[in-house]
């Protein structure tokens, strides 16, 4: 709903990325690639990232004040859109890797709705 720069970060380490979407920071235990970039405000984006195949995830959120980080309101809800591949959510937390989990084979498609 507002433009702003997409933080994307996709994990080949469950351990990395969980720490990481715990907001523990990124981790180079299992960080293989990010993107920050200014996405302008329209129906969809498309990027195209090579990876070898095997098994990531991957956790974005667009960062609309540019602060670096993911706002939440008092009760830990994100204010800022975000999203997880497989389109999952966590309960009461952030989704783990062994729910958000995606085999990269050939030319594998993915696409993430944000909430």
């Amino acid at each position: 709903n507002k433009p702003g720069i997409l933080n994307l970060a996709i994990y080949n380490d469950a351990e990395a990325y969980n720490r990481s979407v715990k907001g523990e920071g990124r981790s180079e235990g299992g960080f293989f690639s990010g993107i920050d970039s200014f996405i302008e405000l329209k129906e969809s984006h498309k990027f195209v990232i090579n990876v070898p195949e095997g098994i990531y995830a991957i956790a974005l959120f667009i960062d609309a004040n540019k602060n670096m980080k993911i706002d939440k309101n008092f009760l830990g809800i994100p204010k800022e859109q975000y999203g997880f591949s497989n389109n999952v959510i966590g309960l009461l937390g952030e989704p783990k890797f062994d729910k958000a989990f995606i085999e990269i084979n050939d030319n594998k498609k993915t696409v993430i709705l944000l909430r």
